[in-house]
Formats: C-alpha cells, structure tokens, sequence
C-alpha cells in the first residue's frame, strides 16, 4: 500500500457527455487505510436540465519504470444528484398522412414516410427527403450469439427454443389510428412459439418524423427457458459506416462487464467496434448508452434514443455470420 501523494487526483464534468468543468486537487496526502475529505468547486446547476456525470481520476505525478507521468491508474464516475437524460423539443405538429392497405400501413410527413408490415408487424421502411433508411425490416430480436463460455455451459441447448422466436412469430392483428396533435400510432400484437407468449409493439409518429418504438412482452407458460435478450434488430445502409454513441466504451462493454467503461462520447467507424476473437461469438456490444448515430460522410443518417440506457452493437455482418 502507498499514499495518495504518489498520485495526481483530478476532477472532470461532462454534461450530456460534453466536458463543461475540470479541476486538479494536486497530490493528496492521505496514508494507506485512512480517508481525506476534499470539496470540489463545480459550477452551479440550478435550473438546468442534464445528465451530470463527474469523473475523479488518479494518475501517476511522475514517471516510473512502468508507464509515463499522466497514466490513469485508477478513476470512478458518479452521476450528480438532479441529473435527466435530455429530450429533444418537439416543433410545431402538423397533420400526418394515414393510409392502410392489406399489405401494410404507411404514415407520411412533410419529408418522411414510414410503412409497417401487417403480416410481420415490423417497420420494413423509413424514408427520409427520398432516401431509405432500412435495408432490411426493423424486427423484434430475442436471441444473442453465444460467447465462449456460453457454448460450454449448454447455451443452446438451455435456450434454443428462442434462436427463432421472433422470426416464427403469430401477428394476431394490426391497428392504427391518427391523433389532432400530429401524431399516429399504429399497434402490433403478436404470439411467440416459446410457451405462447404474447409481445406488442407501439409504433408512435409524430410530424418531425421520429418513431417511438415500444415492446412489451408476457410470458405464457411458467416454465419458460430464460430470455437471452429482448431488443430489436435491423439493417442499414453500407454508406452509413460512422458511429457515434453517447454511453460507456471506447472498448466493448456487457451488463456483466461494463464498469471499465468510462460514459462519455464516442466516435469509431463499424469496422473498429468489432474485436476480431478467435472463435466468432457474441462481440461489440456497448452499454448504458443514451444515443447513437449511424451517419454517412455527409452526416446524414439515423438517430436512436433510449427513454432508458440501452445496449447496442453494430457489425459489417449479420448474427448468422457469428453462428
């Protein structure tokens, strides 16, 4: 055990994952086993609206035989007390163009225009000023790719039953109905094979053109193998190579494996967020993240926003290809 003195603290807030305050408390003197109380001089948050993270780092004061002065050997982040993920405003409504046929329901703006298939209850396309977002259907998904582990613990034998669950789905009925205010929402109820369970989908639209997507999910029987994942899948233009999320990373992180991750903003390419292992296996997941963006070189592209932290991963390659 040494003492802190060998160490430089520093301080660093982030506000929605931009840095708006740093500070140094220099090299405290605080022995092995013993505590020290240190007060921070943050700026002032009354009255504004944010997510508040404050990081606390130690790094090395001088060099040693085994890294440079600046190396981080320790740091924690704290979320401040009044701290809210950030909305986006909402702009004046306008009517929306509702139109059912037996194919699908379509739901169009000034510059949008989204459709969702009443044979499969997913979004199958997003139109943006002419250019379509989806390659492939926006789809339920409740299956992971094992790890290493996984595939000697009996992973696909325990919860096999879900490897095809949402693409063997039964759409029970599909409705939609259009709201003054702007907004149309079309509704999704569907059975699963596992134990007859049910699942719904909300698809909300409002006149800005963004779609709130809401999931739910009732187990039918009690005896149900357990659920590898409940999310969502899709496909997007190979153009859209360029990530930026705000959450944990730069490097895979997993709700098992996550506190490595420092929350802040990140930009890689779809190829840097995958780790090349040996065996192919579940990989590039990032955790806690709040949003991410899927852009071109121009900056056009897609936006998704959790109303809770979310998991994400992105690969040049389909989940069949890690399997």
């Amino acid at each position: 055990f040494r003492n802190l003195r060998d160490l430089e603290t520093r301080w660093l807030l982030r506000k929605d994952g931009e840095p708006i305050a740093e500070g140094n408390l220099g090299r405290l003197d605080v022995p092995p086993q013993q505590s020290h109380t240190v007060e921070l001089d943050l700026p002032p948050r009354e009255g504004q609206e944010g997510d508040f993270l404050l990081t606390i780092s130690c790094v090395l004061a001088e060099q040693t035989a085994w890294a440079q002065a600046g190396h981080r050997v320790a740091w924690d982040q704290f979320q401040l007390p009044g701290s809210s993920l950030s909305t986006a405003a909402a702009t004046t409504a306008v009517p929306l163009q509702l139109e059912s046929s037996e194919e699908d329901i379509s739901v169009a703006g000034p510059s949008f225009r989204v459709e969702i298939s009443k044979q499969t209850g997913a979004m199958v396309s997003y139109e943006l000023d002419g250019q379509q977002l989806l390659v492939q259907p926006l789809a339920p998904n409740f299956w992971k790719a094992p790890n290493d582990n996984q595939y000697r613990n009996r992973y696909l034998d325990r919860l096999g039953p879900w490897r095809h669950a949402a693409r063997d789905r039964s759409i029970q009925r599909v409705t939609s109905k259009a709201f003054g205010d702007g907004v149309v929402q079309v509704v999704c109820e569907a059975t699963l094979p596992v134990g007859s369970s049910s699942y719904r989908t909300v698809y909300t639209i409002d006149s800005d053109g963004r779609v709130q997507v809401a999931a739910e999910y009732q187990p039918g029987k009690t005896d149900l193998p357990l659920l590898p994942k409940f999310g969502m899948t899709t496909a997007l233009p190979a153009s859209f190579h360029h990530v930026q999320w705000y959450g944990r990373g730069p490097h895979e992180t997993y709700w098992d494996r996550k506190t490595s991750g420092e929350i802040a903003e990140y930009e890689m390419t779809i190829e840097q967020l995958f780790h090349p292992y040996v065996r192919p296996q579940d990989v590039g997941n990032r955790s806690d993240v709040r949003w991410v963006r899927f852009t071109n070189h121009a900056g056009f592209g897609l936006c998704i926003t959790g109303e809770q932290p979310l998991n994400f991963s992105a690969w040049p390659f389909d989940l069949a290809d890690l399997e």
